[in-house]
């Protein structure tokens, strides 16, 4: 991280410590910074949460690798065959206006309490996100290209391999990065409300209903660690395999 990256969160480790040693908020719902980290170092060594980040990732991969080939797979139908998005477009309109979490009681009628209700909810996210950004990217390629690959004998195949996919593919990797925000979101507050033997969302519940507050508090800063860490790796794949995006 650059050196300014760092100031908005020194600024609030600044206001959680005058906070919390004073006792302005008091010990029962803000643990202090030294009580939350040294539990974090205690929980990491101890190898404690390391299986509840293991079952978080499992659940996150899963619920973006279901929900990309759905969502992708019915955004190219609707960015090559306009038709279909004109007899549909109400209809997805509709269904993606409908709230994630929402849906969940759901999801856990038809496959029940375990891992398929939370991975089920996180694909049924990504999927709409990523169908639109899909149907568009298809939809703004440059005609101009389109045309003249047309033009040289080009086949539909070789225009949407050659022109389409790397024309649309920044606008693309602009949906999955916002799959990639939310998606933890989406997976941890479903391990929150359902049972579940290992998660940093049944972790963090956990420790509310026992008033553990450092172990709360220690919870939530990984689960925005692994949020942070998913965006970079992201970011530094982006960077240097996709070279044209923003050209």
């Amino acid at each position: 991280m650059k050196k300014e990256h760092w100031l908005i969160p020194l600024l609030i480790l600044v206001l959680w410590s005058i906070l919390s040693y004073t006792k302005i908020v008091s010990q029962f719902f803000m643990a202090t910074p030294s009580e939350t980290f040294l539990r974090l170092y205690d929980l990491i060594i101890s190898g404690e949460i390391l299986k509840d980040i293991g079952w978080t990732l499992y659940r996150i991969f899963l619920g973006l690798l279901v929900g990309s080939i759905i969502g992708m797979g019915f955004g190219l139908l609707i960015g090559l065959v306009p038709v279909v998005w004109k007899y549909s477009q109400g209809t997805i309109d509709f269904f993606r206006s409908l709230p994630a979490f929402a849906l969940f009681p759901f999801f856990i009628l038809v496959f029940g309490h375990g891992d398929p209700a939370k991975i089920g909810t996180t694909a049924w996210f990504v999927a709409f996100i990523m169908l639109i950004s899909t149907s568009y990217a298809i939809q703004d390629v440059n005609e101009t290209r389109i045309q003249a690959a047309k033009s040289l004998g080009a086949n539909r195949l070789s225009i949407f391999y050659r022109i389409s996919m790397p024309d649309g593919l920044p606008q693309l990797l602009v949906g999955f990065r916002t799959c990639l925000s939310f998606a933890p979101i989406v997976v941890v507050a479903t391990e929150m409300f359902s049972g579940t033997e290992y998660g940093i969302g049944d972790r963090i519940y956990e420790a509310r209903l026992l008033y553990k507050v450092a172990d709360m508090y220690a919870s939530l800063i990984v689960a925005g660690i692994i949020g942070l860490i998913l965006n970079k790796l992201f970011l530094y794949f982006v960077e240097r395999k996709i070279h044209w995006s923003g050209r």
